[in-house]
This record gives C-alpha cells, sequence and structure tokens, in this order.
C-alpha cells in the first residue's frame, strides 16, 4: 500500500512539472508575438527579474539558485527572438553582443560563448533535456513541456511585458 502511495505521488509531481505552473496557459501565451523567458520544467523558479536575466545573458551570474549551472541558448543573429533579448534584455545589438562574449572569453571570464542554434525546435529541446537551460522562444513556437518565466511578475502577452 505504501509502495502505491509513493507511486501516485512521484505521477503526480511528474504531472504537474508536464502541465507547467498553475493559472499559466501555454495556450494564451502561444496567441501573443512576445518572446518568452523559458527553463527546463524541473527548475524551481517561476519567475525571474530582468536584471538577473540580463546577468546571465551577460554570462555575470553563471549558476541558479539551487547551483545548477546557468545554460544560455540563444539563437542566431537576425532571429526575432535573438533580437528581441538583445533590444530588450543585453541592451547591445548583435555585433556587441558578438563583441562582448569574444573578450569575456578571451580574457579568461568564460569558458566559452553561449550555445546558438538555428531553430526554435532545437533551443526547446536542449532546455527540455538539460536542468539549467534558458532560452527565448516567441509565443508560437512554444512547447507545454517547458516552464514559462514570469519577467518582472509579467507573463508575455500582458501588458507591460519587457522582452518584445
Amino acid at each position: 500500500m505504501q509502495i502505491a502511495r509513493n507511486l501516485l505521488s512521484r505521477i503526480s509531481v511528474v504531472l504537474l512539472l508536464v502541465s507547467g505552473l498553475p493559472g499559466i496557459s501555454t495556450g494564451d501565451i502561444k496567441q501573443t508575438a512576445d518572446i518568452a523567458v523559458v527553463v527546463n520544467a524541473s527548475n524551481p523558479l517561476s519567475e525571474i527579474k530582468l536584471a538577473t536575466l540580463r546577468k546571465m545573458v551577460l554570462g555575470d551570474q553563471t549558476n541558479w539558485s539551487n547551483h545548477e549551472s546557468v545554460l544560455l541558448v540563444l539563437r542566431q543573429p537576425g532571429i526575432p527572438e535573438q533580437d528581441a533579448m538583445l533590444r530588450s534584455v543585453a541592451h547591445m545589438d548583435a555585433a556587441q553582443f558578438r563583441q562582448y562574449w569574444s573578450a569575456k572569453v578571451f580574457r579568461g571570464e568564460a569558458p566559452a560563448e553561449p550555445l546558438s542554434v538555428p531553430s526554435s525546435g532545437l533551443a526547446s529541446e536542449y532546455v527540455a533535456t538539460h536542468p539549467g537551460a534558458i532560452a527565448f522562444i516567441r509565443g508560437a513556437d512554444l512547447r507545454r513541456d517547458l516552464k514559462v518565466l514570469k519577467v518582472d511578475g509579467i507573463l508575455p502577452g500582458e501588458a507591460n511585458y519587457p522582452i518584445q
């Protein structure tokens, strides 16, 4: 009997993680052109401050609160998700961002530049399979197995969402 309860409890936790956060409908977010900040479903956060997100994007914060390494997954320059992130979060253009990261790696402040992938599908797959991963995904491209973080308490599609 105890084994059955433990199994049911674990199944409930898995279903809760897969279904996303309570009150957040991925379907609603899919209707927006905003860029969602997504993390692995096991990430304990449900919200992130824009200032913290900027530190992660710039490689100044390399660990989550649970000590998991931040694994930044970006799209290639010129893609709307990447441009929105650069403009709203990094406050740089693509050339400045590339130069910033090249210098950071050259100085030994980072082992490598962030992972850059050619599609939202690859970014989503990487985030879904790596607990410390974080990416910027268009609402229309969201997968149900990813957790969408509020940024400064605001979800994509809501008024005053900071990443557009």
